[in-house]
């Protein structure tokens, strides 16, 4: 603290208490410009409260990438270890085909474990997503892809 000032994690669970929030999400949602200042808000935003993290609100240029994931998930693996607590996590944005949603499914499952393969722990912010799961059913069924503008969430 400087001067007397209540340092960031402090501040932020003084507003949390007084809101009355239990269910915190925290978003990285600016160019962190280092993986390693990425650790550093996932760190910051565990310790203070947030139940969930998220790489981005998805409506940024960048959003999730593998190597922001690895690092975020990482850091709540670490988290868990120390603490016992469970925190959530959501890559959000640029998850537009199913064998990306695959990407970070492995990387879920291989960092953290099947507790971490059930929706209350882990989320894709994918909205494009379900058109792509739509083209792949079509082609499971038909043996021919469907153009993406006969989906109906397109």
């Amino acid at each position: 603290s400087n001067h007397g000032e209540p340092d960031g994690q402090s501040r932020v669970h003084r507003f949390f208490a007084r809101a009355g929030l239990n269910k915190v999400r925290a978003s990285h949602h600016r160019e962190l410009g280092t993986l390693t200042n990425v650790a550093r808000a996932s760190e910051i935003a565990m310790m203070a409260g947030s139940d969930f993290i998220k790489t981005s609100t998805g409506k940024e240029a960048v959003n999730a990438t593998l190597p922001v994931g690895l690092t975020m998930v990482r850091r709540i693996r670490d988290f868990h270890r120390r603490t016992g607590y469970e925190i959530g996590f959501k890559p959000a944005g640029g998850i537009r085909t199913a064998k990306q949603s695959l990407d970070w499914l492995i990387l879920m499952k291989e960092e953290l474990g099947d507790r971490w393969m059930k929706p209350d722990l882990f989320r894709l912010g994918a909205s494009s997503l379900l058109t792509d799961i739509e083209r792949q059913l079509d082609h499971a069924a038909t043996g021919r892809y469907a153009a993406s503008w006969k989906q109906p969430m397109v």
